[in-house]
């Protein structure tokens, strides 16, 4: 169509010398060619005017081809974000309920440890307090043992007075005075016997009550040294929990971030309108007959689509002239 448009340009440029030419032959002959002329231009100007529609159906196709596509793209680009939209809500949804189990194991583990803690120190205190009781238990064992031996002991050898007092007693029977004393032994042996048994029997209980107490003590240690294992297990397992707690948060936030990032995404694709691409593609209308560098003024050529044409002048109809036999070469070379 260019070159269709050059050759006019330069028919054009010529048209001076050609009119000169041409005025010199009478006005019939003018009359004759320029109605031959006028009505090849005519043909001419519905030929170029057939061209441009193609070229304009050409370009609207290929503009409406290129708006499909691009609607096409737009819309799986939408969809794509719609997807990742929703795939991220709902990890992010995933991830806040684990941050809400992860909170509540954590609260719960601290409460546990907290608990254990305690229950450490009360078991710790009764151990104290076991110990205490077993080592005076101890103490008090030991000395009714002491206690015991000398109350044997005393009463051991108030028994050997007492014997040997009898014993004086008898070789003298009519001495009333050693009499008297062997009485006075035998009563304080007896005496001392039954402390020395009272002893005996209290040291007895003692070293029971010893016993018993070592045994608490030891019961009590073993309590203590387990709730003192079980709240450690229990510390540790209350940081664990918490450290899973600050790990889930996190991912929380990054997946709620994530999910924020992917609305508006989606915001920014749905709420911007697609850009329409012109059905006049730049540079088309160099095509008419108005564009850069024509000076024709109104000519069936480059008439509007629809509109009624104008007078044809006469350089429009040599223009039409060379337009058309330039059409029907191009015509005759494709057939």
């Amino acid at each position: 169509m260019k070159t269709k448009l050059l050759s006019v340009i330069l028919f054009a440029t010529a048209l001076p010398a050609f009119a000169e030419v041409t005025s010199t032959n009478s006005n019939n002959t003018s009359l004759a060619a320029a109605s031959t002329q006028t009505k090849e231009a005519e043909e001419a100007a519905k030929i170029a005017e057939e061209l441009k529609k193609e070229e304009e159906a050409k370009k609207e196709e290929n503009s409406k081809k290129a708006e499909d596509a691009k609607k096409e793209e737009d819309s799986k680009k939408v969809e794509d974000a719609k997807i990742a939209a929703t795939k991220a809500a709902d990890d992010a949804k995933k991830a806040e309920d684990t941050k809400m189990a992860a909170t509540k194991a954590a609260d719960d583990a601290k409460m546990v440890a907290t608990k254990a803690a305690d229950e450490a120190k009360k078991a710790e205190d009764t151990k104290t307090e076991a110990t205490k009781a077993a080592d005076e238990a101890k103490l008090a064992a030991t000395k009714a043992a002491d206690e015991a031996k000398l109350a044997a002991t005393r009463a051991e050898d108030d028994a050997k007075k007492a014997e040997d007092a009898k014993i004086a007693a008898t070789k003298a029977p009519n001495d009333t005075r050693k009499a008297e004393d062997a009485k006075i032994a035998a009563t304080k042996a007896a005496d001392d016997a039954k402390q020395a048994e009272d002893a005996k029997v209290a040291a007895t209980k003692a070293a029971d009550n010893a016993r018993k107490s070592e045994d608490v003590k030891m019961a009590a240690t073993k309590a203590a040294d387990d709730a003192k294992v079980t709240a450690t297990k229990a510390a540790d397992n209350a940081k664990k929990a918490e450290d899973v707690k600050m790990a889930a948060t996190k991912a929380a936030d990054v997946a709620m971030q994530t999910a924020d990032l992917m609305n508006a995404n989606l915001l920014a694709i749905t709420g911007t309108g697609s850009s329409s691409t012109s059905s006049t593609a730049p540079g088309w209308n160099t095509v008419s007959a108005t564009g850069p560098g024509w000076s024709l003024g109104a000519s069936a050529v480059g008439a509007a689509p629809g509109a009624p044409a104008p007078p044809v002048t006469l350089l429009a109809a040599f223009a039409g002239v060379i337009v058309l036999r330039q059409v029907r070469t191009r015509r005759q070379k494709a057939a």
